[in-house]
C-alpha cells in the first residue's frame, strides 16, 4: 500500500492545467542524469575563474595617514587645527586633486581620475575640526604608481589650501610668522649696532682711566713740587732764623756800645775850663773835636741799632711768611691726598663698574638676547614647517604582492555560481523536454 509523498518530498506543479508531482528522488534523479552538463559547467566556471585571476590586472594597495593640519597658533603658542574629517574625505572621494595632476607627465595618459578612499573612525561631531586619523587608501597596478598617485594627492590639497580662500587662517598665520621672523632679523642687526655701541663705551671709560691714571701723576708730581718748596722754605726760614740770632747778638753789642757812648757823652769832663778860668785855645780844639768825633760815633751806633732792629723785623717777617706758605702748602698737600685717595680712588672705581657692567652687557646680555632672538626665529621656521593643511602623520605603505584580482576567492565564486548555474540549467532542461509537446504546440 504506498504513501503519499510529503511537502517534502514533492513539489507541485501546474502545467495546462493538470498538477504535476516532483518528488526529491526525482529531483535527484534529474541531477544525476545531467551530471555531465553540471560537470561541465561547474569546470567552465573554474576555468573562468583562474582565467580571470591570471588576466587580470593586479592592483597594489598604497596606504597613508593624515590628519588635519595646523593652520594658525594661539596665544600661548599651541597649535589649532583647521578642516573636518569629513570635509577632508569629501575632498578626496571626489577627486578635487584631478585638475592639478591630471597635466602632470605621470597621468598624461589617464582619462580618469584614480580613486583614492578615504577612510576615518567617527568619534563625535566630524563637521568640527580635530586631529582624528584619515587613511587614505589607493589601487594602483604598481607600487611607484600608488605612491606617486598618494604623494600628489596630498600635495594637492595643500597647495590648493594655501592658493585659495578655503582656509585664509593659514594664509594669515604663515603671514604672520614671516612677519616677526623678519622682526626678530632687524632686532639682531639692531644687536650689532648695540655691540658697536658699547665697543665705543668701553674704549671711553678706559680713556677716562688713563686720564685718571694722569691725574693721579700730576697730583703726584704736583705734591713732589710742593714737598720741594716747602724744604726749600724750611731751610730759608731756619737759614733767616740763623741770621735773626746773629742780628740779635749785634744788636745787643751795638745798643751796648751806644748805651757807653751816651754815657761818655754826659759825663763832665775833668780837664774843661770853668767859666772865667784860663782857657788853652789848643785845648778847647781838641776837646771840641773829640766831642764831635764821639757824637758822630753816637749817630753811626744809633744807625747801626735802627738798621739792626728793621733787619729783625723783616726776618721775623719774612719766617712768618715763609712758615704761613709751609702751613698753607701743607694743607694743599692734604687736599692733594685727599683727591687722590679718595676722589680719584673713588672715580677709578666708578669708571671700572661701568666697564664691568657694559662688558656684562656686551659679553652675556647681547649675546644672550641674540641667542633668543636667533631661537624665535627658529621656532617661527619650525612653526612655518608644521603649517599645512593636511599633515602627514606615517609614510606611505603599499603592500609587497597585488591584493586583487583574489584568484582564489575569485574562482570559488565563479564555480558556485556555475554550479548553481548548471542546476538551474539541467532543471529548465528536464521541465523543456517533459512539456516539449505542450511547449511546441503553442
Amino acid at each position: 500500500m504506498g504513501t503519499e509523498p510529503t511537502m517534502n518530498e514533492r513539489n507541485d506543479t501546474v502545467v495546462g492545467g493538470e498538477m504535476i508531482s516532483i518528488s526529491l528522488p526525482e529531483f535527484l534523479n534529474i541531477f544525476f542524469k545531467g551530471r555531465l552538463l553540471i560537470l561541465a559547467i561547474t569546470a567552465l566556471g573554474v576555468v573562468a575563474g583562474l582565467v580571470y585571476g591570471g588576466l587580470a590586472t593586479p592592483l597594489y594597495l598604497g596606504s597613508v595617514q593624515v590628519r588635519p593640519g595646523v593652520v594658525s597658533y594661539n596665544e600661548e603658542g599651541h597649535p589649532i587645527r583647521g578642516w573636518a574629517l569629513k570635509d577632508v574625505s569629501q575632498w578626496f572621494e571626489r577627486a578635487r586633486f584631478w585638475d592639478d595632476m591630471k597635466h602632470l607627465e605621470e597621468f598624461k595618459d589617464d582619462e580618469i581620475a584614480p580613486i583614492i578612499e578615504a577612510e576615518f573612525i567617527p568619534t563625535g561631531l566630524q563637521w568640527t575640526p580635530g586631529g582624528n586619523i584619515i587613511t587614505l587608501n589607493n589601487l594602483s597596478p604598481s607600487q611607484e604608481r600608488s605612491q606617486v598617485v598618494l604623494e600628489h594627492a596630498i600635495a594637492s590639497f595643500n597647495r590648493q589650501a594655501k592658493g585659495g580662500d578655503n582656509d585664509s587662517d593659514l594664509d594669515l598665520a604663515l603671514a604672520a610668522a614671516r612677519q616677526r621672523m623678519k622682526n626678530h632679523q632687524y632686532a639682531i642687526e639692531l644687536l650689532v649696532g648695540d655691540e658697536e655701541v658699547v665697543n665705543i663705551e668701553i674704549k671711553g671709560k678706559r680713556g677716562q682711566l688713563k686720564i685718571i691714571e694722569g691725574e693721579v701723576r700730576r697730583i703726584d708730581s704736583e705734591r713732589a713740587r710742593l714737598l720741594e718748596s716747602n724744604v726749600l722754605r724750611q731751610k730759608a726760614v731756619k737759614a733767616v732764623e740763623g741770621d735773626l740770632v746773629l742780628a740779635r747778638t749785634r744788636l745787643k753789642q751795638a745798643q751796648l756800645m751806644l748805651d757807653v757812648a751816651l754815657k761818655d757823652q754826659k759825663a763832665p769832663n775833668s780837664n774843661a775850663v770853668g767859666p772865667g778860668g784860663d782857657e788853652n785855645p789848643v785845648t778847647n780844639v781838641l776837646l771840641n773835636s773829640a766831642r764831635r768825633e764821639q757824637a758822630g760815633r753816637v749817630v753811626e751806633l744809633l744807625d747801626s741799632v735802627g738798621l739792626l732792629e728793621i733787619y729783625l723785623f723783616e726776618g721775623q717777617v719774612k719766617i712768618d711768611s715763609l712758615s704761613s706758605r709751609i702751613i698753607t702748602t701743607n694743607i694743599d698737600l692734604s687736599d692733594l691726598d685727599l683727591m687722590k685717595e679718595v676722589d680719584l680712588v673713588q672715580q677709578r672705581e666708578d669708571v671700572l663698574n661701568e666697564i664691568s657692567l657694559l662688558e656684562i652687557k656686551l659679553n652675556r646680555e647681547l649675546p644672550y638676547t641674540k641667542k633668543r632672538l636667533q631661537n624665535n626665529i627658529a621656532t617661527e621656521e619650525m612653526r612655518i614647517k608644521k603649517l599645512r593643511a593636511l599633515e602627514q602623520v606615517s609614510p606611505i605603505q603599499i603592500t609587497d604582492e597585488p591584493v586583487r584580482p583574489r584568484k582564489i576567492r575569485a574562482t570559488a565564486i565563479l564555480t558556485v555560481l556555475a554550479f548553481f548555474a548548471s542546476l538551474a540549467l539541467v532543471l529548465i532542461r528536464e521541465f523543456y523536454f517533459r512539456n516539449r509537446a505542450v511547449i511546441t504546440a503553442r
